[in-house]
C-alpha cells in the first residue's frame, strides 16, 4: 500500500531505503542504518567523458537526489557521513574507479562495529574490536588441541567437494575391505601439486565418520598446524588419540624411535576393539627430522583391525614409500574430468552469487576449463577467486581469455594485482616475511614487524590483502588470540620465492629482521648493556635461535644458547624438543666448547628441568664440575637477579671434574650425507654393531678412534634389534617378523619367527641366540638354525607385555628376559623379569626377579613382593659368572641380582634421571655401565655399588654402552651410541671433593651448631665441622670406634653419643649405658629384646644435652638424662606390632613420635596422646612447630590447629620420605625422599613451594640426614650415604613467607 502513496518518479534505490529505515512501521532498522555521501568537490577532477558514470545529468532527477539527502541529514544526523573525501582513480581495466577512500573505509568499519557493540551488549574500544575468546582449558593436552584442529579441517573442505566419485569408490574399498595382503599394507595417494589431495581425503574421512560413526578415525593434514610437519608431534598426536580411544592416562614416550614402537602398539591395542582408520595428508610437507622423508616411522605391516592412508606429492616420500617389500597399494590422484571441472567452477562461484556463461556462442565456463592447468583443483580456485573480483560484465570473456594457462603464472597475476592495489612494498615484505617465518606468523606480529618501516600502517589496510590472499591461507582457528597467517599451498610458497626472494642477501636480511623482532619480545636491556631473557609467548623463544642461524649471527646463537635464563624460559614454555634441536643445528654449523657444555647439561637434566624449568639457574649453580663456565655463568646471572629471586639452595662441596672421561674419538652414522639416528646397537669388547632404521654398520676400535664399516642394506623394515657373534657374524631382527643373518657385509640367511616380531636379542660365543618377542614369548635357537632359514617356534611365558629386554649367560645356561606392560588405567606398572634355566635346548622357569616390601597395615607388617621395576624392563645384562644380573628400568634404577640358587637382590644403583636403556659388564665383571636416555653412562663398580664416573657429553638417547678394561683390571675405554653418533672415551675416576667420613656406610647423623656427628655400620662415631669463610669448608676427625651399627646419634657442646641397635649407649670418650627395653605383656610378649629404631637428643637452651628421648621397634618410647640414667617409659598396646619410626620435638621441646602403623602421638612421662590413627604405610618422618604437626610416609600428610588439613603425593612413582624439618625462621616444610629429591611446602596449606633433586650416583644410598642452624637466616642439611660419604647443602632462608622459585639442591 505504501509504494501507491508515495511519490511517482522516485528511485529503486531511494524506496529501498525508505523501506528498510524510514517507514514507520516494525520492519524499521533506523537504529542500524548508516549513510554515505561522496563530497561533490570530488566531480571536478572527473575528465568530461567519463562524468555520467557519477552523476545523474537530468536536472529533475539532480533535485530529487538534492532533496532525498537533505532529509536524511534531517532525519539521521548522526548516522550520515556527509561529504566523505575521495579521489579521481583513473580508467582501470576500462572501467572509470574512485580512490583515497581511506577515511570513507574506517567510518564504515567504525559505524558497523559499534552497531555490533551496542546490539550484542559489548563495550565498544576505540583501538580495534575487542577479542571475544573462550579461556583455554589449560588442562587440555597440545595433542588434544591440534587433533582438534584436523578434525575441524575435514568439514571446512568436505563441505564445498564435488566429483572424483570413482576415487572415492577405492578408498572406501580399502577401507571397509578385509585384513588380506593389500588391505594389511598402508594405502599410498600420490598426485601432483594442487591435484586436490587434501579435500579429497577430506572427503573420504567425512563420508566414513558419517557411514560408520563406531569406528575410529584419527586424521592428520600436515601443514594446517605450524607445529604438524614437525615428525615427533604427528607421532604425539596419533598415539594421543589412540591413548584416548582406549581410556588411558598412560604418558606419551619422549623419542621419536619410542613414539614409533608406542605408534605400532596401540595401534595393535586399539584394533582389537575397533575398526581404525589414520590418515596422514600431505607427508611431504614434514620436516626432514630424524628422517622423517625415509617413511621408517611408518608400519609397513598393519595390526588386524587397522588400516591407514598416507598422501604425497612425488619426490623422496613418494619414492619411499614406493620401494617398500611388499610394495604398498598406490592411488593415483589424478587431473579432473571435463565434468569435475565444470562443476567445480558452477559452485565455487555460486557460492558468490555469480555464474558464467556456458552458452555455445559464449561458452564461458568452457573457456576457463579449457585452460592447460585447468586441471588442477588448486588453479580453478584462483581462477574463480580473480573472476569474483573482476567488476565489469562486459568484459568477462575477454578477462577469462587473457588469465595465463598455468598455475604458477596465475599466482603471479594475483600478486600484482594485490600489488596494484595495495602497494607494491606491502605485499611484498608482508609476503616475503610469512614465507621467510617458520610456520607463518601471527597476524599481529607480522603487523608489528611491517610497522618498522610502514610506520603509519593500519589494520584496514593489511585487512584488504589479508581477505584477497585468505583462500591461499591456512585455515582459520577460530579458538586462536591471534590469527597465524601462513600459506596452505607450497605452490603458494614457491611463488614468493620465485617472484620476491630471488637472493640470498634478501633472504638473509628478512631472516634478521625477524630474529631481531623476537629477540625485542623476549628479553630487555638491562645495566651495562646486558639483557634479561624474559617471560612471553612460545613463539619468540621457539624461532629466535632458528632465524639467527639462518643469517648466521653466531653471537645471537651463543647469547641465547648459552644462557640459563633463556634455557628457563624455553623450557617453562614446553619447548624442551626445539631446544635440542636448537643446539644440534648450532653444533652442526661449528664446535664451541661453551656450547657443547650447555648442551650436555640440558640434556643430562631434561627430564628434570621439562617438569620444573624454574631449577635451571640452580641446577647449574651445582653441576658437579667446580668452576666450571656453567657455573660461573649462572652465578652472574643469580647476582643479577638476586633481588628478585629466593636464594639458592647449594651444594658445598663439588667434584673437580664434572665426567672424569675424554672422547678420543667418535663416528657418525650416515645415509648419504645426512646424519641418521641409531636405533639399536650392541657392543662386545672394542668391536659392535650399530642400526639406524635399515641400515647396518660394524664398530671397531682403532688407535682410540671409532671405525664404522660399510653400510649393509637390503633390509625389508625397520631393524628393531641387533646382536654380535665372536666370530663376527652380525644378526639384525626386523620388524617384519624376520632374522637376518649378516656375513662380510651381506644378508646370507632370513628366517622367520612364527609367532611375532622381534624386539630384543641377545647371542652367545657359541652361537646360541635368545629371542624377546612382542607377543610376550621368547625363543631358543642357534645361528646355524636361522643361517638355514628354518622357521623358529615360540615359547609361552608369564610375560604380561612385549618380551622389551632379553639376555642370555655367557656359558648359554641362563636366560633373563623383561617385559614393558602398563595398564590403561594406570600410569605407573610393575613389570616383570624371569629367570630361565637351558635345559635340552628349552627354557625352563626358575623364577622372576622379585624383592620384598615390608608395609606396615592395620593388621600388622605385610610382606609384599615387589617386580622388579617400574614402568617396563628396558636392559639386562649377564654377569661373566652367570650367576649374578643387571635389571634397568623405567623408574630410572639399575637392580643387581643373584639367581645362583634362590633371587635375592643385591643392591640398587641410583644415578640416571631417566630410563635405562642400555647396560654391559666389563669382560672380567668387575664393571658395570649403563646407559640413559638423560644423555649420560655411568661406570659403576659391580661390588661396592659406587659410581666411578660419568660420561656427559653424549647426544640423544644412550642406544649401547661398553667398557673395556686394562690389563690390571681397570676400566681402559668405554663406548657409547647415542645421537648418531658412537664414540669411544678414555676413562678416568671422578676426582671428588666429598672425602669418604668413613670406609663404613653412615646410618646416623646429628647435629650441635656447625658440628656433625655421624655414626656409621661399623659402630663407629665420626665428627665433621663447617667452617664458613668466603668459601665454606668442612674438617673432620674419628670420635669412637665400635662393632654394631649406629642405629641413632645425640650430640650437644660437650657429648657425641652413639646409640647401638642393640641398646647399647657410649659417650665417646666417656660412659656407657644400656637402653634396651625388657619384655612386658604391653611390649610385644614374647620378645624379651627390641631394636632401637629411633633416637632423639634435646637440648636446653645454652645447649646443653637435657634429654634423650629413644623408641624401639615394641613400640615403646623412653626418656633418659643426660648421664644416661632411664627417666620413664611408656608404651601402648595397639602399637605393639609397631615399631617407633621417627622422633621429634617442636618450638617448646614437646616430643612426638611416629609410628609403623602409620600413627602419630604426643610423648610423655604420661603416656601418649594420639594425634593420628593408623593408615597403611609408616609414618617414616614427623615435624612440628607452631601448632603443626607433618606425618610423612610417600605422601605428606598436616595436621593443623587440631584437624588434619592436607595431604600430598610426592612424585611418580612415589617415594619414601626420609627426612622431615619446618624450618625455625620461615615456618617452612622441607621433605629430603628416598630417591633423593628435596620439596618445599607451606605447611598450613600444603602448597608446594619448590622441588629439588640432588642425586649424586658417586654418593651411594642415602642413609642418614641431619639439620642444623648456627647462622641466623640458613639452615643446612648434612646427608650420610651408603659410600661412607657425606654431602653438605645449604638452604637460605628469608622471614617473609613468600613462594619461592624452584632450586635444585
Amino acid at each position: 500500500d505504501w509504494i501507491r502513496e508515495y511519490p511517482d518518479g522516485r528511485s529503486v534505490t531511494e524506496m529501498e531505503m525508505y523501506y528498510a529505515a524510514m517507514k514507520d512501521d516494525e520492519t524499521r532498522a533506523k537504529n542500524k542504518a548508516f549513510f554515505y555521501l561522496r563530497d561533490p568537490a570530488f566531480l571536478k577532477h572527473v575528465p568530461k567523458e567519463h562524468i555520467a558514470k557519477f552523476v545523474d545529468q537530468n536536472e529533475e532527477s539532480k533535485q530529487r537526489l538534492r532533496e532525498f539527502k537533505d532529509r536524511l541529514i534531517e532525519e539521521f544526523p548522526d548516522k550520515v557521513f556527509n561529504n566523505y573525501p575521495c579521489k579521481w582513480g583513473g580508467v582501470v581495466d576500462g572501467v572509470p574507479t574512485v580512490t583515497g577512500l581511506e577515511e570513507f573505509g574506517k567510518r564504515v568499519t567504525s559505524d558497523l562495529w559499534g552497531a555490533i557493540c551496542e546490539h550484542f551488549g559489548i563495550e565498544k574500544r576505540d583501538d580495534r574490536p575487542v577479542e571475544i575468546v573462550e579461556e583455554e582449558d589449560e588442562t587440555v593436552a597440545f595433542e588434544q588441541r591440534e587433533m582438534e584442529r584436523h578434525r575441524s579441517f575435514i568439514g571446512l573442505k568436505a563441505s564445498r567437494f564435488v566429483g572424483r566419485t570413482e576415487l572415492l569408490a577405492q578408498f572406501d574399498a580399502y577401507i571397509t575391505g578385509g585384513d588380506d595382503q593389500d588391505g594389511s599394507l598402508p594405502l599410498v595417494a600420490v598426485g601432483k601439486p594442487g591435484a586436490g589431495k587434501s579435500a579429497l581425503l577430506a572427503k573420504v574421512c567425512y563420508d566414513h565418520m558419517r557411514k560408520h560413526p563406531s569406528d575410529l578415525l584419527v586424521p592428520v593434514f600436515i601443514g594446517i598446524t605450524p607445529q604438524s610437519p614437525q615428525l615427533i608431534v604427528l607421532l604425539r598426536c596419533l598415539c594421543r588419540s589412540l591413548l584416548d580411544s582406549l581410556g588411558s592416562d598412560d604418558s606419551l614416550r619422549t623419542s621419536v624411535d619410542d613414539l614409533r614402537a608406542q605408534f605400532y602398539d596401540l595401534l595393535e591395542r586399539c584394533g582389537t576393539q575397533q575398526r581404525v582408520i589414520v590418515v596422514i595428508d600431505a607427508v611431504n610437507q614434514m620436516t626432514t627430522d630424524n628422517r622423517a622423508h625415509s617413511m621408517q616411522w611408518l608400519p609397513r605391516k598393519l595390526p588386524k583391525g587397522c588400516k591407514l592412508i598416507v598422501s604425497t606429492l612425488e619426490g623422496d616420500t613418494h619414492d619411499a614409500l614406493v620401494s617398500r617389500d611388499p610394495k604398498p597399494p598406490l592411488v593415483l590422484v589424478g587431473p579432473l574430468s571435463e565434468e569435475e571441472k565444470r562443476e567445480i567452477v558452477v559452485r565455487t562461484l555460486e557460492h558468490y552469487r555469480k555464474k558464467l556463461d556456458d552458452r555455445k556462442n559464449n561458452d564461458q565456463l568452457g573457456l576457463l576449463t579449457k585452460k592447460s592447468d585447468a586441471a588442477s583443483p588448486l588453479f580453478l580456485a584462483v581462477a574463480c577467486e580473480e573472476l569474483r573480483l573482476f567488476g565489469v560484465f562486459e568484459r568477462v570473456t575477454d578477462f577469462i581469455g587473457s588469465l595465463p594457462e598455468e598455475t604458477q603464472e596465475l599466482m603471479q597475476t594475483v600478486f600484482l594485482r594485490l600489488e596494484r592495489n595495495e602497494g607494491e612494498d606491502l605485499v611484498r615484505e608482508a609476503l616475503s616475511l610469512v614465507e621467510c617465518a617458520r610456520g607463518g606468523l601471527p597476524e599481529d606480529d607480522l603487523l608489528r614487524i611491517l610497522r618498522q618501516k610502514m610506520e603509519h600502517l593500519n589494520r584496514a589496510e593489511w585487512a584488504r590483502v589479508y581477505r584477497a590472499l585468505e583462500f591461499l591461507l591456512r585455515p582459520i582457528d577460530e579458538a586462536a588470540r591471534n590469527t597465524l597467517v601462513d600459506f596452505f599451498h607450497r605452490q603458494v610458497s614457491k611463488s614468493v620465492r620465485d617472484r620476491y626472494l630471488g637472493s640470498e642477501d634478501t633472504i638473509t636480511a628478512l631472516h634478521r629482521m625477524l630474529m631481531r623482532y623476537f629477540l625485542s619480545c623476549a628479553r630487555e636491556s638491562c645495566k651495562g648493556g646486558s639483557y634479561l631473557w624474559k617471560p612471553n609467548q612460545p613463539r619468540p623463544y621457539r624461532d629466535v635461535v632458528y632465524h639467527a642461524l639462518q643469517c648466521n649471527d653466531v653471537k645471537a646463537v651463543l647469547s641465547a644458547l648459552c644462557n640459563v635464563v633463556f634455557v628457563e624460559m624455553k623450557l617453562s614454555q614446553g619447548l624442551g624438543d626445539e631446544l635440542l634441536r636448537d643446539y644440534d643445528l648450532a653444533l652442526a654449523r661449528g664446535s664451541n666448547e661453551l656450547l657443547h657444555e650447555y648442551s650436555s647439561f640440558v640434556r643430562a637434566n631434561l627430564q628434570l628441568l621439562t617438569r620444573f624449568p624454574a631449577l635451571s639457574i640452580q641446577t647449574a649453580l651445582n653441576v658437579p664440575t667446580a668452576e666450571s663456565n656453567l657455573e660461573q655463568d649462572a652465578k652472574t646471572i643469580w647476582k643479577e637477579m638476586e633481588a628478585d629471586l629466593r636464594p639458592p639452595v647449594v651444594l658445598l662441596q663439588k667434584s673437580r671434574s664434572y665426567a672424569g672421561s675424554a672422547m678420543l674419538g667418535g663416528g657418525k652414522m650416515t645415509d648419504g650425507e645426512e646424519s641418521i639416528d641409531i636405533s639399536s646397537t650392541r657392543f662386545r669388547g672394542s668391536s659392535g654393531i650399530v642400526a639406524s632404521d635399515d641400515i647396518l654398520r660394524t664398530v671397531t676400535v682403532e688407535n682410540e678412534n671409532v671405525v664404522l664399516g660399510e653400510a649393509v642394506r637390503g633390509f625389508r623394515d625397520l631393524i628393531t634389534s641387533v646382536a654380535l657373534c665372536s666370530n663376527g657374524t652380525l644378526l639384525a631382527a626386523i620388524q617384519d617378523g624376520t632374522v637376518c643373518v649378516v656375513r662380510n657385509g651381506a644378508i646370507v640367511a632370513t628366517s622367520r619367527v612364527s609367532d611375532s616380531n622381534v624386539i630384543s636379542m641377545d647371542v652367545t660365543d657359541s652361537g646360541i641366540v635368545a629371542l624377546g618377542l612382542r607377543s610376550r614369548k621368547v625363543v631358543l635357537t642357534t645361528v646355524d638354525e636361522l643361517t638355514r632359514g628354518e622357521t623358529v617356534t615360540a615359547s609361552n611365558t608369564e610375560h604380561q607385555g612385549p618380551i622389551s629386554a632379553i639376555a642370555i649367560s655367557r656359558d648359554g645356561t641362563r636366560v633373563v628376559s623383561g617385559d614393558f606392560y602398563q595398564l590403561s588405567y594406570s600410569r605407573d606398572t610393575y613389570s616383570s623379569a624371569i629367570v630361565y634355566s637351558v635345559e635340552n635346548n628349552s627354557l625352563k622357569q626358575q623364577g622372576k626377579l622379585t624383592y620384598t616390601q615390608t608395609v606396615v597395615t592395620p593388621q600388622g607388617p605385610e610382606h609384599r613382593t615387589i617386580q622388579a621395576h617400574y614402568n617396563g624392563v628396558h636392559a639386562l645384562a649377564w654377569h661373566p659368572n652367570g650367576s649374578q644380573v643387571a635389571s634397568g628400568g623405567g623408574d630410572f634404577v639399575i637392580r643387581l641380582w643373584n639367581t645362583e640358587d634362590e633371587i635375592e637382590l643385591l643392591g640398587v644403583l641410583n644415578g640416571h634421571t631417566r630410563r635405562i636403556t642400555a647396560l654391559e659388564y666389563s669382560p672380567s665383571g668387575k664393571f658395570i655401565v649403563s646407559g640413559s636416555e638423560d644423555s649420560t653412562a655411568i661406570v659403576w663398580h659391580s661390588e661396592t655399588l659406587a659410581a666411578l664416573g660419568t660420561i656427559a657429553g653424549s647426544f640423544g638417547v644412550m642406544r649401547g654402552v661398553g667398557v673395556s678394561e686394562t690389563n690390571e683390571g681397570e676400566p681402559l675405554h668405554v663406548f657409547t651410541a647415542s645421537g648418531s653418533t658412537v664414540s669411544v672415551w678414555s676413562f678416568a675416576r671422578s676426582r671428588d671433593a666429598n672425602a669418604p667420613v668413613s670406609e663404613s656406610a653412615i646410618t646416623a647423623a646429628a647435629s650441635c651448631g656447625a658440628r656433625v656427628v655421624y655414626g656409621t655400620k661399623d659402630g663407629s662415631l665420626y665428627e665433621q665441622t663447617m667452617k664458613q669463610g668466603k668459601k665454606s669448608s668442612v674438617s673432620g676427625q674419628k670420635l669412637l670406634s665400635g662393632g654394631e651399627m649406629v642405629a641413632g646419634v645425640v650430640v650437644s657442646p660437650d657429648i657425641s653419643l652413639a646409640v647401638y641397635s642393640s641398646g647399647k649407649a657410649v659417650v665417646a670418650g666417656g660412659a656407657e649405658g644400656n637402653f634396651r627395653a625388657r619384655s612386658s605383656a604391653s611390649t610385644g610378649g614374647s620378645r624379651s629384646v627390641q631394636d632401637i629404631s629411633a633416637v632423639l637428643g634435646i637440648r636446653e637452651g645454652d645447649g646443653k644435652l637435657q634429654q634423650i628421648i629413644v623408641g624401639d621397634m615394641c613400640g615403646s618410647v623412653r626418656s633418659y638424662s643426660a648421664d644416661l640414667r632411664q627417666q620413664w617409659s611408656v608404651s601402648d598396646g595397639h602399637v605393639s606390632r609397631s615399631g617407633v619410626f621417627s622422633l621429634c620435638t617442636d618450638q617448646d621441646n614437646h616430643v612426638y613420635a611416629g609410628f609403623g602403623n602409620g600413627s602419630v602421638a604426643s610423648v610423655n612421662e604420661s603416656g601418649f596422646t594420639w594425634i593420628a590413627g593408623m593408615t597403611y604405610e609408616a609414618a617414616l618422618a614427623i615435624a612440628a612447630r607452631h601448632g603443626v604437626v607433618a606425618r610423612c610416609g610417600t605422601a605428606v600428610e598436616a595436621y593443623v590447629d587440631g584437624s588434619w588439613a592436607w595431604s600430598q603425593v610426592l612424585g611418580e612413582p612415589a617415594s619414601p620420605v626420609f627426612a622431615a624439618e619446618i624450618t625455625p625462621r620461615s615456618n617452612r616444610l622441607i621433605v629430603v625422599t628416598q630417591s633423593k629429591d628435596v620439596f618445599v611446602f607451606d605447611p598450613r596449606t600444603g602448597t608446594r613451594e619448590a622441588s629439588m633433586a640432588f642425586a649424586y650416583p658417586s654418593l651411594g644410598e642415602l642413609l642418614s640426614c641431619a639439620s642444623f642452624n648456627f647462622e641466623a637466616n640458613k639452615l643446612y642439611l648434612s646427608l650420610g650415604y651408603g659410600s661412607g660419604r657425606a654431602a653438605w647443602l645449604r638452604i637460605v632462608e628469608r622471614e617473609e613467607p613468600e613462594i619461592p622459585s624452584i632450586y635444585q639442591a
